[in-house]
């Protein structure tokens, strides 16, 4: 992914419930590590910065808005290991869709059985021929047509409904 990538959506934090203070403040500690921290008390340092803050209710965690975020699935997994360590039953889920100023797209979602986060890449043409004869998405398709035929190159911003609504049927 390039620095200008835009995730949307929120990580519930589903286990434990309810979500404590105590884990708040191990996942906060968690938060505020680089890559080029030393290992300690059993913590490794993340593989790549964790661009990634708590939403206001304490419940779910969301994207920082930093520049420059890279592996956000690497990252969820190294927070679901370490939170592990010291919270074994530690669970989020939902996931993110992103895009990016290169017109790049995907998801980053948890898998409900392992905990795990994976990236799935979008590539958008593939993405328009299998949602082409979906009934659920004819209004995406159109507004993509319409908006392909006002401009010689894709307009990938102007196109963000269209992966808006597919990044929600890949995450459901």
């Amino acid at each position: 992914m390039s620095h200008n990538t835009d995730y949307k959506g929120e990580l519930q934090i589903t286990e434990p419930a309810p979500v404590l203070v105590e884990h708040l403040r191990h996942l906060n500690t968690l938060l505020s590590l680089t890559p080029s921290d030393k290992p300690s008390d059993g913590v490794t340092p993340p593989p790549e910065y964790p661009a990634l803050k708590l939403t206001p209710a304490f419940t779910a965690l969301k994207w920082s808005g930093d520049e420059k975020t890279y592996g956000m699935d690497k990252v969820l997994n190294w927070l679901t290991a370490e939170m592990r360590k010291k919270f074994s039953e530690f669970q989020l889920s939902g996931g993110f869709s992103w895009t990016d100023d290169y017109g790049d797209s995907g998801v980053v979602k948890i898998d409900p059985v392992t905990g795990m986060a994976e990236e799935i890449r979008i590539d958008p043409l593939d993405a328009i021929r299998e949602v082409q004869g979906l009934e659920k998405y004819k209004a995406a398709w159109e507004a993509f047509a319409r908006a392909a035929e006002d401009c010689d190159k894709y307009k990938w911003r102007d196109l963000q409904p269209f992966f808006d609504k597919l990044a929600e049927a890949l995450l459901a």
